[in-house]
């Protein structure tokens, strides 16, 4: 399944966060039977229980994906490393500089949304969580993070059964955020999210 979309205009940190709910929402593979179950060769003795198949079943949870590799992607002021399968859309002219759908090892949807802002860093955080709210998510927790000597506030929020993380900074006079979300799989998509995280720069 591929997605494609076009940012049309302004953009701003709540209309990405309903483009990640809509977009994880649609996916089909998202849910669906995580029990999996393989047939493991036993000593021979057969086991009347396991239908006398010569093996006995066990359960064995979820598979583990590999890590995947990644890709950099830039502009003028910033630069971010994404896993090498996302499908990534610049926008260089707006608001969203970019936005990333990865859907081979998880489904995820990923952004960093940059606007004008003339206000502290701490007016731009509350400005921030105002407009995560004002998307209809429900904010879980923030707590601070430093990122090639920027600061950051990491805003955890949910919506619709989706965990969207967002970085909000300041950083020239303009606004960042750094949204990154999907439907969580073991910690994996929150891993590959911190990764992308650690990776990005703000020139």
């Amino acid at each position: 399944m591929k997605n494609h979309f076009m940012i049309v205009g302004s953009a701003c940190l709540t209309s990405f966060l309903f483009i990640i709910v809509l977009l994880v929402s649609s996916c089909t593979s998202c849910s669906g039977n995580t029990n999996h179950v393989v047939v493991v060769p036993d000593s021979g003795v057969v086991d009347a229980g396991a239908g006398g198949a010569g093996g006995s079943l066990v359960d064995a949870g979820p598979p583990v994906p590999p890590k995947p590799t990644t890709q950099v992607v830039k502009g003028d002021t910033w630069s971010i490393s994404l896993p090498s399968s996302s499908d990534v859309t610049l926008n260089p002219e707006q608001d969203i500089l970019f936005t990333a759908v990865t859907e081979d090892i998880v489904y995820m949807v990923s952004a960093l949304t940059r606007e004008s802002f003339q206000g502290s860093y701490d007016e731009y955080i509350i400005y921030g969580i105002r407009g995560i709210r004002a998307s209809g998510a429900t904010v879980l927790e923030s707590s601070q993070a430093t990122n090639n000597s920027v600061k950051y506030t990491l805003v955890e929020a949910e919506k619709d059964d989706i965990t969207i993380w967002n970085w909000l900074s300041t950083k020239n006079n303009f606004g960042y955020a750094f949204s990154c979300g999907g439907v969580q799989q073991d910690n994996l998509v929150k891993e590959i999210c911190l990764e992308a995280f650690q990776s990005l720069q703000l020139l």
